[in-house]
């Protein structure tokens, strides 16, 4: 067995080239914080790549995949991912580590040693799993008539699941999953001026947020823990995240301005206030979590694109333009650290994935409504731009996760996905931007891309509707456009007049407020 210096390489291209040159295996490390991607010596026998799984998601999420096609077992953190430097292809994965935090020395020796020693069986392996990802893959988008059976059974589906007693669903450990509770909402909004208001939905949304805010998730600060082991929320684990709780704050937002409720409304600014004593760095961005009383300091962009979007909501259901003037902020810190140049690159060099930039594209959509600027709206329309050239399937339909010309190893570059998970998809956000910005500019060449969103992912989602709640918003957008109102003139006049609009909960209804000047 060669032995490869105690370095750690960057993933990419000439990590491959020098594992083909001193032939040796790839071991991919991902783990999970800031640190930990670093504690780790290099074993010998191996070149080393570590990412963290925050700061490159969509890479995390293949090589979850790939862990689970090669052991059939659920994977986890930190996960170690082998590959064949030949081929670029995984041939073993090992989630979990020993007392020193990595796979056992015997195991590492008999990895290497398969590597060597059978040729035949490792090209089998490949073969097998060149297959299987194929199959993952959904066939090109095909003529499709959009309707409205995924939301009414999507509805109906999480009823099911839902906790009548103490909120939220079912599932252990309990997860608030926003996103699906914001779902409800709009169930409840679609319905209201019907005869049969679905009071139901609405709820399941307030039974929810009015128990999470009394029980020890909530903490003295006004953020809120990932999750509880206990279904009565009493159990909270030791973390928190920005994204969880800027989409928590949306959802409190719009909550308080649905309902007039004055618990929802004070839960809103306790969160917002939070945000900003707390999470918020030297430059206005926000850190990526809490454990325990240590704070990540990271600047992650799908969490800063929640947390915007969250006090976006704020300010407009409180009327307080300091949550405004944070938001706005933060866009710009991104901006800052990670440069004028698209697609951006995560700190460790790597082309950030689609639902990065899909987030960051839905929240500069949600600020430019809150506050025109001609240099934001730039800036969004150049990220729409770098979106359909970098990462849209022009052929099939659907973004990939990972920018093609821009990834390695390129076996994996083809996955699309479409359900939400920790946070919503990147497809399932840029098809609701697209669809937004089509309704707003005219430009139908969005609205057909978000059209080929929605076709290729209409299997997945007559099938499991709800768990890909944030692309039933897309399709809800489909169905009946968005209003749009653009209100020009002096800008006092017109700021009052976006006041008054936006003192209504109406998730359909886009207002950009433009001053003669700005215009």
């Amino acid at each position: 067995m060669s032995i490869d210096p105690p370095t750690t390489h960057r993933w990419g291209t000439a990590a491959f080239a020098y594992a083909r040159e001193t032939r040796q295996p790839l071991l991919l490390c991902v783990t999970h914080g800031p640190r930990a991607a670093h504690d780790l010596a290099p074993p010998p026998g191996f070149v080393v790549v570590r990412i963290d799984r925050d700061e490159q998601p969509a890479l995390d999420r293949l090589c979850q995949l790939a862990h689970q096609l090669l052991t059939q077992t659920p994977g986890g953190w930190p996960l170690y991912v082998f590959f064949d430097a030949t081929t670029e292809l995984p041939f073993f994965s090992v989630a979990g580590a020993d007392a020193h935090g990595l796979p056992a020395p015997s195991l590492l020796a008999r990895i290497r040693a398969f590597h060597d020693a059978e040729p035949k069986a490792l090209s089998a392996q490949h073969a097998a799993l060149r297959a299987a990802f194929a199959d993952l893959r959904p066939p090109p988008a095909s003529t499709v008539t959009f309707d409205e059976a995924p939301l009414r059974a999507a509805r109906q589906t999480l009823a099911a699941a839902f906790d009548f007693e103490y909120g939220g669903f079912v599932t252990t450990p309990k997860f608030v999953r926003p996103w699906l509770l914001e779902r409800l909402l709009r169930d409840w909004r679609r319905s209201a001026t019907g005869s049969t208001p679905d009071l139901q939905a609405l709820y399941m949304v307030t039974r929810t947020l009015t128990r999470l805010a009394k029980s020890p998730m909530c903490t003295p600060s006004g953020a809120f823990h990932d999750h509880s082991t206990q279904a009565d929320w009493s159990a909270p684990n030791g973390s928190l995240t920005l994204g969880d709780n800027g989409a928590l704050l949306a959802l409190y937002a719009q909550t308080a301005l649905a309902t007039g409720e004055p618990e929802f409304t004070s839960v809103t600014r306790r969160l917002a206030t939070a945000l900003l004593d707390d999470w918020r760095l030297p430059d206005g961005a926000f850190a990526a979590a809490f454990h325990g009383t240590t704070r990540d300091e990271r600047a992650l962009p799908i969490g800063n694109a929640q947390a915007i979007r969250g006090l976006i909501w704020a300010a407009r259901t409180l009327q307080d333009a300091q949550f405004t003037n944070a938001a706005a902020t933060a866009l710009a810190a991104l901006q800052q650290r990670y440069g004028a140049a698209l697609p951006w690159s995560t700190a460790a060099g790597q082309v950030a994935g689609l639902e990065e930039h899909a987030a960051v594209a839905d929240a500069a959509l949600e600020l430019l409504q809150q506050r025109w600027d001609p240099a934001l709206h730039q800036f969004f329309e150049s990220l729409l731009t770098m979106l359909r050239s970098e990462f849209e399937d022009p052929e099939a339909g659907g973004y990939f996760d990972l920018a093609p010309r821009h990834t390695q190893p390129k076996p994996f570059h083809a996955l699309k996905t479409f359900g939400d998970e920790t946070m919503p998809a990147g497809n399932a956000l840029l098809a609701r931007v697209l669809r937004r910005s089509a309704a707003w500019s005219g430009d139908t060449a969005r609205d057909a891309s978000a059209d080929r969103i929605l076709a290729l992912a209409w299997p997945a989602l007559v099938r499991q509707p709800q768990a890909h709640a944030t692309l039933l918003s897309a399709l809800e957008e489909t169905l009946t456009r968005p209003e749009v109102l653009v209100l020009q003139g002096a800008g006092t006049e017109i700021e009052n007049a976006r006041l008054d609009l936006q003192r209504v909960y109406a998730p359909m209804r886009l207002v950009f407020a433009i001053s003669d000047i700005e215009g």
